[in-house]
Order: structure tokens, then sequence, then C-alpha cells
């Protein structure tokens, strides 16, 4: 493994979605996401393997009810990620298809519409400040953040 982490926008996706997943501030090594969705489960276990060179038998699904729970262990790379995440701010201050796959992975972990509009649940306010300055505007409602341009941020985001 490097010591540094070769974003593309594939990697920029798995960023989004590690981040708001539940294994992002676990002080364990593990690197995963639970999902209901399908595609997002493959998407991951696509970038692991072939983007961040995960053997397959190192990856681990477990199958539940309501969702599917995907993970593998490397101390390193958890290291790696957590340390591109602190620079985010740089790596994401233009509007490009890094940016859009950052976001769509945000989306996709942390994302939903409701009869209020599109929305991304705890938004971390680095991230707030990420979309401010890529003009996608938000307006926050207890833990949802609601976009107020919401057709720019669905139609930025599908450029996945």
């Amino acid at each position: 493994m490097s010591t540094r982490l070769k974003i593309n926008p594939r990697i920029a996706y798995f960023l989004g979605l590690f981040e708001y997943n539940y294994s992002y501030n676990l002080n364990e090594p593990i690197i995963g996401i639970m999902s209901r969705k399908k595609e997002i489960v493959e998407e991951f276990i696509s970038i692991a393997i072939n983007e961040l060179e995960i053997e397959p038998n190192k990856i681990i699904v477990e199958h539940a009810k309501e969702f599917d729970k995907i993970y593998f262990y490397n101390s390193k790379l958890k290291k790696l990620i957590k340390r591109v995440l602190e620079r985010k701010m740089h790596i994401f201050k233009y509007k490009n298809e890094y940016s859009a796959n950052y976001l769509k992975g945000i989306y996709d972990a942390a994302g939903g519409i409701d009869k209020k509009g599109v929305y991304l649940l705890n938004l971390k306010n680095d991230d707030m400040l990420v979309m401010e300055n890529l003009g996608l505007h938000t307006m926050q409602n207890g833990s949802k953040s609601y976009l107020i341009n919401k057709n720019t941020f669905l139609e930025f985001i599908k450029t996945k």
C-alpha cells in the first residue's frame, strides 16, 4: 500500500460514501458501509477491489433484513483516507467530476427526498462549506440539510 491515495472520480465517490457511513468514526481499522441499495453495495465492492486493490476474499458482506453491511479491515488505508478527507476543502473546490462524485457518495450514504425536498442527513460543517463554494446552497432543518437548488444539485451529481 502506498503512502498516498491517488484520487480519481471513483475514489472521490468512495470517500463521500465512506465518510457518511457507520465505520468512519469507529476506532477500529474497519472501512465499510451499510446500504439497502444493491448498486451502491456493488460499486463499493468494485472500488475496493479495482481501485484500492483490496483482495476480494478480505471483503465481508453481511445480509440483514433491512440492509447489507459490507466492510474490510485495513488500518493503513483508513488513516490514509482520513488524511485525505482533512484536505477536502482543497480537493473538492472546483465544480468538476471529482466534486460531483464526492457529493454523490454523500448523497448515496446520507441523502434522500421527502415532501420538503432533497436533503442530506447530518451534513458536516466542512461539507456545507464545500457545497457553498460550489454554489450548492442548503437550508438546515433539524438534522436534515435541504438543498435550496435541488435540481442543480441532482444534475451535478448525475455526472457519476
